[in-house]
């Protein structure tokens, strides 16, 4: 009996983890901007400053499209405080309509 409890409480706190992260990545939102990025000094920057802005939870850019991803909590920040974040590290900010899930 003792055995069937070791093994039945990792289940259950695993489960447990994985409905808190599913309910959490239901409060995230993507957004696309286009940006004036032309080097990896402006990459680094970005990738240095943006994580650190509320909400922010990942960040990609993309020189070669001169462009930068953002993933992060509705209710914590929204796609016109990122562009004025980019806009303040001195890039061009404009958002990008969301790209349609492909099948």
């Amino acid at each position: 009996m003792a055995i069937a409890v070791l093994i039945a409480v990792p289940v259950t706190i695993n489960a447990q983890e994985e409905q808190k992260n599913t309910e959490q990545d239901k409060n995230l939102e993507t957004v696309r901007f286009e940006t004036s990025i032309t080097c990896d000094m402006c990459v680094n920057t970005i990738m240095n400053s943006l994580p650190k802005e509320k909400g922010v939870k990942d960040v990609k850019t993309d020189l070669e499209s001169k462009t930068v991803t953002v993933t992060y909590r509705k209710g914590k920040n929204d796609t016109e405080k990122l562009k004025r974040a980019l806009e303040k590290l001195g890039y061009t900010a404009k958002p990008l309509p969301a790209e349609k899930e492909k099948k």
